[in-house]
């Protein structure tokens, strides 16, 4: 009985310093990485995603940031490259041990160049997903972000599931 509860207290131990929790006040940054499948009128392409992420932290429970997105993709004899400007803000849950799920919304704008045709367009979206604690400072995210636009005079709903680190300051 007197290992078990060593081995307990040691495991508490271990998870309060990994969990750093979100806090009032705190700065993220995150780096996040993405292959995305985008539906237009008939047409999928698969895309390749770069993002980079500020979030300041107002309450325990809330952030709101910016957004910078790069999609590049190549379908066929053209290549395309896409820049996202966003705001956004993210709702997080009661956390789950080192799990912190979330939830939010972004907006912005979206300049799209695809070759002979270019375009600065209106974008909106939801994304939620959970950050799991590495260290005191530092997450792995899995992020599910859903974004709708036009382009083109086509309706685009993009789907992206974004993996990447976060570093707390």
């Amino acid at each position: 009985m007197k290992k078990l509860l060593v081995v307990a207290a040691g495991l508490a131990a271990v998870a309060q310093l990994c969990f750093a929790g979100v806090e009032a006040g705190k700065d993220e940054l995150q780096v996040q990485g993405t292959l995305q499948n985008v539906s237009a009128g008939g047409f999928d392409s698969q895309m390749i995603s770069a993002q980079v992420v500020y979030n300041r932290f107002i309450r325990d429970d809330i952030s709101v940031g910016g957004a910078l997105r790069v999609d590049m993709f190549d379908h066929g004899e053209d290549t395309s490259t896409s820049i996202f400007i966003l705001g956004r803000g993210d709702y997080y849950f009661p956390a789950l041990e080192d799990y912190v799920p979330y939830a939010g919304a972004h907006l912005g704008i979206a300049n799209f160049d695809y070759g002979e045709f270019g375009s600065t367009e209106f974008t909106y979206g939801l994304q939620g997903g959970v950050k799991f604690f590495i260290s005191e400072n530092a997450s792995v995210n899995a992020e599910l972000d859903l974004s709708l636009y036009s382009g083109d005079g086509e309706d685009v709903t993009a789907t992206s599931l974004l993996l990447g680190l976060s570093h707390y300051f």
